[in-house]
């Protein structure tokens, strides 16, 4: 992001221990960096460019730690769908009715529709096994999107086999944990892991892990069933353990008398702690000088009247690397729009072709099959060895 802006006027919220946050608050950013974080009387920048957010709060950059950009295009195509038939149709068929063209175009949507509601980097868990072409053109997506990401392909090995002790149970990161022996919690923590959570599978452990001190992240994992905008994953995984710990009261006939999570939890979940899930704490997450400027303006535009909770308004401002937004930028939305709707008609018909829903067996071979060919297919995706710290994007 060439050149300097000054975020002035709104609440700051640093996530940052070390700084706290700003009532009236500044950010300065110069060609990508946040150079400075502080009270509105304390930054003075004559020659930036100043983004008035009076009213609103300024966050540090979303982080989506579990979204399938791949299945960006067949939006809406799960809502109704219960988990096998939305591995049976969704996952087992659309995916294999999406050709090369439509997986670069699914990878460029989604990754511009995360950007586009404050998410500025993700972590693709992604399927794109069918052959080379494919998964280089979802990293071709990615790439053209201009959003920071992590390309993490293929299947996990089935069964499941424990994760040993050391370097490798760091390496993991686990997603959809709905059931952890309490010895299997503290190993995971011991070893620095984090636990990622899309609301969609059942209730998330969050005050489990963070008893034993995980930190969980958050994902919206596929917009085939969710919305894409990670605020929402944040309300809702806070709603829901709100009421798990209600509900634990009630059956011992008590009243919940404590407010154990609180807002600014639930957003250090969707932001710092899927930084340091992506292994990207050092250069992201926190609005902290030195630190990448991903930054996020929320504020209160559409309301009629104050919010006494900036972190409940509407989203209107972001900066990312090579950006600036209160929309996106560089980019024909109407044009991308039709080649979306097309391509949705493509795979569609294609999907019309395609047999039906599988059963249980069938698609239990089917993940094996997919975990074998995902091994050949994708490892020869990439030409030149370089190692994951090497590939994130700077």
């Amino acid at each position: 992001m060439p050149g300097a802006y000054l975020f002035k006027g709104g609440y700051v919220a640093t996530l940052d221990e070390s700084f706290g946050d700003f009532a009236a608050g500044a950010v300065l950013v110069e060609d990508g960096v946040i150079k400075a974080v502080g009270s509105i009387d304390d930054i003075s920048a004559p020659d930036a460019e100043v983004i008035d957010t009076t009213d609103g709060v300024v966050i540090p950059g979303m982080v989506d730690t579990h979204r399938h950009v791949s299945m960006s295009l067949t939006r809406g195509i799960g809502v109704d769908q219960s988990l096998f038939h939305f591995l049976s149709n969704t996952y087992m068929r659309g995916l294999p009715a999406t050709g090369v063209d439509n997986m670069y175009l699914s990878a460029l949507v989604g990754s511009l529709e995360a950007l586009d509601s404050g998410v500025t980097t993700i972590v693709d868990t992604c399927e794109t096994f069918h052959s080379r072409e494919h998964a280089e053109a979802e990293l071709r997506g990615l790439e053209d999107s201009g959003i920071r990401a992590q390309y993490m392909y293929g299947m996990s090995g089935y069964p499941y086999g424990d994760v040993p002790f050391g370097r490798p149970a760091w390496e993991a990161r686990l997603a959809h944990v709905k059931e952890l022996k309490t010895q299997h919690i503290w190993r995971q923590s011991l070893n620095g892991n984090g636990i990622r959570y899309a609301d969609w599978h059942g209730f998330p452990l969050i005050r489990e892990c963070i008893e034993r001190g995980i930190e969980p992240s958050l994902g919206i994992d596929t917009v085939s069933a969710i919305a894409p905008d990670l605020l929402s994953q944040m309300r809702l995984a806070l709603q829901t353990q709100r009421c798990l710990d209600h509900d634990a009261a009630q059956k011992q006939r008590k009243i919940a008398k404590d407010m154990h999570f609180s807002a600014r939890d639930a957003l250090e979940w969707g932001t710092r702690n899927g930084a340091k899930a992506a292994g990207l704490g050092d250069r992201i997450g926190t609005l902290t000088p030195e630190k990448r400027a991903d930054v996020v303006f929320i504020c209160n535009k559409h309301s009629l009247s104050a919010s006494a909770d900036p972190l409940g308004t509407a989203l209107w401002w972001m900066a990312i690397p090579g950006n600036v937004m209160g929309q996106l930028v560089g980019v024909d939305v109407q044009d991308l729009r039709a080649r979306a709707k097309e391509g949705l008609k493509e795979i569609m018909e294609n999907l019309s072709r395609v047999r039906t829903e599988l059963n249980t067996e069938e698609i239990d071979e089917y993940l094996l099959e997919v975990e074998r060919s995902t091994r050949i297919n994708l490892a020869k995706a990439y030409v030149d060895q370089v190692s994951a710290k090497d590939a994130f994007r700077s």
